[in-house]
């Protein structure tokens, strides 16, 4: 009964975890940035991102990823325009 109850708080944690987007910032475009769930963002991924300052849901490839304290910094290229950006992810 234990290891019931133990593996169903696990995977509601987990289900918690999944369903949060992930908040950041573009400081160039002054605009704040969504990645929401099922979005991989490891080098060479192509995802999908929400812009705020666009109202827009783009795409991107991650070009480098890098992680300072409590921020993950993701250099992108936005696969609609070709621009390269540079997203600071909240950790």
């Amino acid at each position: 009964m234990k290891k019931i109850f133990l593996l169903i708080s696990l995977q509601l944690i987990l289900f918690t975890l999944d369903i949060k987007a992930w908040s950041g910032y573009d400081h160039n475009n002054d605009t704040l940035i969504e990645i929401y769930p099922g979005n991989y963002t490891n080098e060479g991924e192509i995802f999908e991102f929400y812009d705020e300052s666009l109202n827009q849901i783009r795409q991107a490839r991650v070009i480098e990823r890098n992680y300072f304290s409590n921020i993950v910094e993701l250099k992108i290229i936005d696969l609609e325009n070709n621009q390269e950006r540079i997203l600071e992810m909240q950790n």
